[in-house]
């Protein structure tokens, strides 16, 4: 017996990549656009604390950059917006 609601299929694309790779960012649908704030990166063997902020318009396709943090800011559990 199948269970219509457990009957799904996620189609992954390709999309254009962050402009900076990045870990540990808060994420949400903000409007039509994809917002990508904070996290960390590497350079070298020094971790860094972002205060940028990504937005990716699912129309374009192209990433801008948003307004940025107050403060850098990472690991957050999630964003309501």
């Amino acid at each position: 017996m199948s269970d219509p609601l457990i009957n799904l299929r996620i189609f992954w694309e390709e999309k254009q990549p962050l402009p900076e790779a990045k870990a540990g960012t808060v994420s949400s649908v903000f409007g039509r656009d994809l917002l990508v704030a904070g996290g960390t990166n590497w350079n070298g063997n020094t971790k860094s604390w972002l205060d940028h902020v990504d937005l990716y318009d699912f129309e374009s396709n192209q990433w801008r950059t948003g307004p940025q943090l107050p403060e850098p800011s990472a690991y957050g559990c999630f964003a309501v917006t």
